[in-house]
């Protein structure tokens, strides 16, 4: 029985696809595999049909390609997750659309994968293959630049409006603020200045405001609003001394506000706010379902990309034609070692050369440089932050 306290705790699942040599069947090597690893790991077959493999050399040639198309590939999707979850703070319905277009979770499509025939096409060959995986999922990067790229203009709008009515009163806007009854109306001679102190500045203001200019009406100023620091005062002036006004307050670090008290703009303004939530959430809605279906297809790009690799490479190790069994090892994470020594221990015959150590760091072709070695193929599913937020 597979040791799996972390059943519950998916964040520490490892995935691990392995390929051994079909000796002497297919059948064979995976009763061995499944029989020797049965205690410390789960084993699911990995579905790999017969593709086109043309020239050992042209092999040895895309093995560094798919390596480069498979780090893109996985980085496009983990964005894709990033920006789930910056969208969806609730994890629980963020898990929701981290699953594939037919509603599996992401750790049972790998425990049943097989081959999309109807998207990639076997009778192309593995090098036209990846081309394909590689161009869709250009494609989905660059709409997924766009899609966010609007989404956060119209929020930052949003957000620029929203300072403007939650800033300081030096700042932020006055309308609603201001009411009719604080004003002037309808006069020709006179206007209502709104005038921003600072609260340990408000006697200062009562004292000076009427001599600040000899055509200030007396007993004028009301305390309109005011904020953690400042306060709001009107003021009546004669309208054709408010330039003079304005200065002189200036030099006493009155600081007077353009505002001009209009029904019309201060409803416009509020159509404008509702607009732009409304726009907001029909784009919020929108780019989360598009960057679901969108990651469902990363998702399966990338594991068929990690087919190609390991389809590859088992023909350059075990040669041709084409014959071994591929699975999906799943285990916990802390048990990782003892699954390595299981695998040694099982596979370290392959090792014909005798020249290296399991784990050791070699530059092996179709493996890519700097990338440890072992006797059997393998490649790491890394999906730890695809799976830890169940």
């Amino acid at each position: 029985m597979v040791e799996t306290d972390a059943e519950t705790d998916h964040g520490a699942m490892e995935y691990l696809l392995v390929s051994v040599p079909a000796n002497p069947t297919r059948a064979d090597a995976k009763k061995v595999l499944n029989n020797g690893t049965s205690s410390v790991s789960a084993h699911n077959t990995f579905t790999i049909p017969n593709l086109r493999v043309g020239t050992l050399d042209a092999l040895v040639a895309l093995s560094d390609d798919l390596t480069k198309i498979d780090t893109f590939v996985e980085n496009v999707t983990r964005k894709l997750v990033s920006y789930m979850s910056d969208l969806i703070t609730v994890k629980s319905q963020l898990q929701e659309h981290l699953v594939l277009s037919d509603s599996r979770p992401v750790d049972k499509y790998l425990q049943s994968f097989e081959w999309d025939s109807a998207r990639y096409n076997t009778k192309l060959s593995i090098r036209e293959l990846a081309d394909t995986i590689s161009q869709q999922v250009s494609h989905v990067e660059a709409e997924m630049k766009g899609r966010v790229s609007l989404y956060q203009k119209v929020k930052g709008n949003l957000q620029a409006i929203e300072r403007k009515t939650t800033g300081s009163l030096l700042i932020r806007s006055l309308t609603g603020l201001v009411e009719p009854s604080h004003c002037v109306n309808s006069s020709e001679y006179m206007v209502t200045l709104m005038v921003v102190v600072q609260k340990a500045a408000y006697k200062q203001w009562e004292k000076t405001y009427e001599k600040l200019n000899e055509y200030v009406v007396p007993r004028s100023s009301e305390l309109v609003s005011e904020d953690a620091e400042y306060g709001l005062f009107s003021v009546t002036v004669f309208r054709k001394m408010q330039d003079d006004f304005k200065q002189a307050a200036r030099e006493q670090k009155f600081i007077v506000r353009d505002f001009e008290l209009d029904a019309d703009s201060e409803a416009a303004g509020e159509l404008e706010v509702a607009a732009l939530k409304s726009d907001i959430s029909r784009k919020f809605t929108t780019l989360v379902q598009w960057c679901g279906a969108s990651f469902s297809d990363a998702f399966t790009s990338w594991v068929h990309i990690k087919a190609l690799r390991v389809f590859v490479e088992s023909v350059l190790r075990y040669g041709l034609p084409p014959n071994f069994h591929v699975a999906v090892l799943e285990f916990n994470k802390k048990t990782t070692k003892r699954v390595r020594t299981v695998l040694q221990g099982l596979y370290a015959h392959l090792d014909r050369a005798g020249e290296a150590s399991a784990g050791e760091v070699l530059e092996v072709a179709g493996l890519g440089p700097q990338q440890k070695y072992y006797p059997y193929v393998n490649f790491d599913i890394p999906m730890t932050d695809m799976m830890a937020i169940r």
